[in-house]
């Protein structure tokens, strides 16, 4: 990966157009097709426009992390992706974490539900739960179990159903979307004043930016979030931020998490080498005590907002 610092023409903040932007690094597309088709299997090299070089930029006033070209997945590879088994998980952090906050009584919309596994978590613990999806297959899936999910797009569904809703999630969906604000906006619509917006997307901030993930880069994610990102929101919509979470470590992330907080200390050779493996493993056996792991930063974080009178 090459770093650079000339900035293309048209490279804009998704949140903000006119703020700043800075190169952090630029990566050859080959090596994003290479890695694909090694790790996954799938071909990604049309995946790209055309593009040569991905940069991944940052924007100087939001905080967010974006890469440019955008070059969001096509149907194709999230048909590709979801047909793996670890693809979609149940009883994550996330979906826990939000099930504690939805309100008695609340009737509660999951944008870009998936197969719908949120909504069948929520309806099991006799919660009035739906959700859309724009992904046939996994609206199927979701219908064939006896789900009340829907095939659409946020926005007409906004138009559709406006304040109708006492809260809204959104899980690891922010980071596929090149464009953000219809989304956003078509969410805060949807919530009735006094609403609870709930999005859980990866912390950039934390381990997993680190690890150099071929899932955390385009096609895949096009959006980078952190807390300063999440923040910035306020200023763009009718809503106050009531919480920002950080996911505790999950057991089975303890190895990456220890590789990646470890790797910028160590330094390349064969002696070097086995002492980093030796560190690694010494690190992962203490990480893994539950009281130690319980306080170490995680994959994702949950940022809850309550939608104020005001529309966007």
């Amino acid at each position: 990966m090459n770093h650079s610092t000339a900035v293309p023409d048209g490279c804009r903040s998704p949140l903000d157009p006119t703020a700043k932007v800075e190169i952090r690094r630029s990566i050859p597309v080959p090596d994003l097709v290479a890695g694909w088709r090694t790790s996954f299997g799938i071909d990604v090299a049309g995946e790209f426009d055309g593009a040569a070089t991905i940069h991944l930029c940052s924007c100087k006033r939001s905080g967010l992390g974006f890469f440019w070209p955008m070059t969001a997945g096509s149907p194709r590879l999230y048909a590709e992706l979801e047909s793996r088994p670890w693809y979609y998980r149940r009883g994550q952090w996330e979906y826990n974490h939000a099930i504690s906050l939805v309100p008695a009584g609340a009737q509660l919309l999951d944008l870009g539900c998936g197969a719908g596994l949120f909504v069948e978590q929520c309806r099991s613990l006799g919660h009035a739960a739906e959700g859309i999806d724009f992904n046939p297959a996994a609206v199927a899936r979701a219908q064939t179990a006896g789900l009340p999910v829907r095939c659409g797009d946020w926005e007409q569904l906004a138009a559709e159903k406006p304040n109708a809703y006492g809260m809204v999630t959104a899980f690891q969906l922010l980071e596929h979307l090149s464009d953000p604000l219809p989304f956003l906006r078509s969410a805060v619509r949807l919530l009735r004043p006094g609403g609870r917006l709930l999005l859980a997307v990866p912390d950039s901030d934390g381990w997993l930016a680190r690890t150099g993930n071929l899932l955390d880069m385009p096609p895949h994610h096009v959006l980078h979030w952190n807390p300063e990102a999440m923040r910035f929101l306020t200023r763009l919509f009718p809503r106050e931020l009531e919480e920002l979470a950080i996911e505790p470590l999950d057991p089975d992330h303890v190895g990456d998490y220890v590789r990646a907080r470890i790797s910028p200390v160590t330094k390349p050779g064969a002696r070097s080498g086995l002492c980093a493996r030796a560190l690694i493993r010494t690190c992962a056996t203490v990480v893994s005590i539950p009281v130690v792991r319980k306080r170490c930063s995680g994959q994702s974080m949950v940022a809850v907002f309550r939608r104020l009178e005001g529309l966007a």
